[in-house]
């Protein structure tokens, strides 16, 4: 991109500080109605740029803010890490997405607060996983469990695990030696597993969704692709805008996350 562009491109984009969001496209307009030749591809790049330097955030496909929120940091307990080295020494090779239900603990009013640790791993996979970790933590380990499993045998213990298939085209990512779910995929399978996570119904979901979405960066397009991608969507769509609006997100914010959805 030649210097004259990029010092212009650099004005108009501190210029857009003071909004809270503008798009990709209404950029590319921008430069067009002012004569200048960029094409999509270079305001790509550059504000992927400025994606990767931290200085905005897209919090939509191609709706970008300055706004910051917490990147997501999950802090590990001694139980998980037991788990997940047990399970990498026994299987180095197998790719498995974990989490622990601590991971969202701050957000909760419960007295009594069971860490879950789920495991996903493929289908064929499932049986070998689930018989391993039964020898291995002897009655804490259950096998796509429903609610009545969960009250009349999980309950008894105050950390347990369960094991399922993975579903396909989840929104994961590398941390350290293993995947973890982005935070997308904890909100939609919050929501949509309402007999595993039985106990985060009503207000509880509610602040578990206040929580993550007033302290860490979300992306909408990764979170509604992939609560389509789970059925529910309608359901989910109206539970979420609720929210958003109880959380004060702008009419406008709202409007463009849905409107790109339909």
């Amino acid at each position: 991109m030649e210097k004259r562009k990029l010092t212009f491109l650099k004005f108009i984009v501190s210029e857009l500080i003071k909004r809270k969001f503008f798009s990709l496209d209404e950029l590319y307009n921008f430069f067009l109605k002012k004569g200048y030749d960029f094409n999509k591809d270079e305001l790509r790049n550059y504000l992927f740029r400025l994606k990767k330097k931290n200085e905005i955030y897209e919090f939509l496909e191609g709706y970008f803010t300055f706004e910051f929120n917490k990147v997501f940091e999950p802090k590990e307990s001694s139980f998980f890490n037991t788990v997940c080295h047990k399970i990498k020494k026994q299987y180095p090779e197998l790719d498995f997405v974990i989490w622990e239900t601590g991971w969202i603990i701050e957000f909760l009013n419960m007295v009594s607060f069971k860490n879950v640790i789920i495991i996903e791993v493929e289908k064929y996979a499932v049986n070998s996983m689930f018989e391993f970790l039964k020898i291995k933590f002897p009655n804490k380990v259950f096998l796509n469990p429903d609610k009545n499993i969960i009250l009349n045998y999980a309950n008894d213990f105050n950390e347990y695990i369960v094991v399922k298939s993975k579903i396909s085209k989840s929104p994961v990512q590398k941390y350290k030696n293993f995947l973890i779910p982005k935070l997308e995929k904890i909100l939609v399978d919050l929501f949509n597993d309402d007999e595993l996570h039985y106990y985060y119904r009503g207000n509880e979901l509610e602040n578990v969704y206040s929580g993550i979405l007033r302290e860490y960066n979300i992306n909408y397009s990764t979170l509604l692709n992939y609560a389509k991608r789970r059925g529910k969507l309608k359901e989910f769509n109206k539970f979420l805008n609720s929210n958003l609006e109880k959380n004060k997100i702008s009419n406008d914010i709202r409007k463009v996350i849905f409107e790109r959805m339909d």
